[in-house]
């Protein structure tokens, strides 16, 4: 089972590019422009989550046995660009999907570490 989240891959008219994705299943999110972030998954079951995903976010539902009881897992890929506040609702919505259906959330995330939101007092713009 491999799970990668990807920040910023290789896009050439819109698609995603750069990756050895034999037997891999890859995912993002749709929006006007190209997508900064993907989800690429090999031999799990996963789902993509489309109404908790955007351009900067992908959102994913993977499942998987553990001494032959089947698991479920919430996983998103957040992309924090400098430009931009953080997404806040979409990772509000992410954390209230999760709790409804009690489902654990695994965050990967490209935060700027340069941001008053982290405590910074610069910002590297």
């Amino acid at each position: 089972m491999a799970v990668v989240a990807i920040q910023e891959p290789w896009i050439n008219q819109g698609r995603i590019l750069g990756l050895n994705s034999k037997g891999c299943s890859i995912f993002h999110g749709r929006g006007e422009n190209s997508p900064r972030i993907c989800i690429v998954t090999k031999g799990v079951r996963t789902m993509c989550l489309p109404q908790l995903s955007d351009r900067d976010i992908t959102s994913i539902s993977m499942s998987y046995k553990v001494n032959e009881q089947d698991r479920t897992v919430i996983v998103a890929s957040v992309y924090m660009a400098i430009e931009n506040d953080p997404p806040r609702l979409r990772i509000k919505q992410l954390v209230q999907h999760s709790t409804a259906n009690n489902l654990p959330l695994i965050i990967a995330s490209d935060t700027n570490s340069h941001h008053p939101l982290w405590g910074s007092e610069d910002i590297n713009r």
